[in-house]
């Protein structure tokens, strides 16, 4: 029995970390994140669409917030990400004219596998077809 009560409380405490992937928290400013030239409600209606389009579920979408959050389905690698993307306008006072987008992906799990990474490339991905960036 001891075993038994062993093994559950390493498994509760594996679970009940959590792990992140983040571009947001990499970046010393906005202007570090990747950039569009399309007008800002383009861009965010892109981000939409491409949430949309990896099937994520859009939990909040505040436009004039420029914020974005999503929910990821389940899967044998996850219960489902926590998915925040922040759409950044153009900042005149650091003379950058590109709408910046940066996106934090983040699970309750002790391991991601690299889901936290692939929802990173994988929205870009849609995002960059749908802006045309090449």
């Amino acid at each position: 029995m001891k075993a038994v009560s062993t093994v559950l409380a390493g498994v509760l405490a594996l679970t009940a970390c959590t792990t992140a992937s983040s571009n947001l928290a990499t970046a010393a400013t906005p202007a570090a994140l990747p950039g569009y030239t399309q007008p800002f409600d383009a861009v965010f209606g892109a981000a939409v669409d491409a949430v949309s389009l990896l099937s994520w579920e859009v939990t909040v979408a505040q436009k004039d917030a420029g914020v974005i959050s999503a929910k990821t389905p389940r899967s044998i690698w996850t219960q489902g990400d926590k998915v925040t993307i922040r759409i950044f306008r153009p900042d005149s006072l650091r003379r950058d004219t590109m709408v910046r987008v940066g996106l934090t992906s983040g699970t309750d799990q002790a391991f991601d596998w690299g889901k936290n990474s692939r929802n990173q490339q994988l929205f870009y991905e849609r995002l960059d077809t749908a802006l045309k960036r090449p």
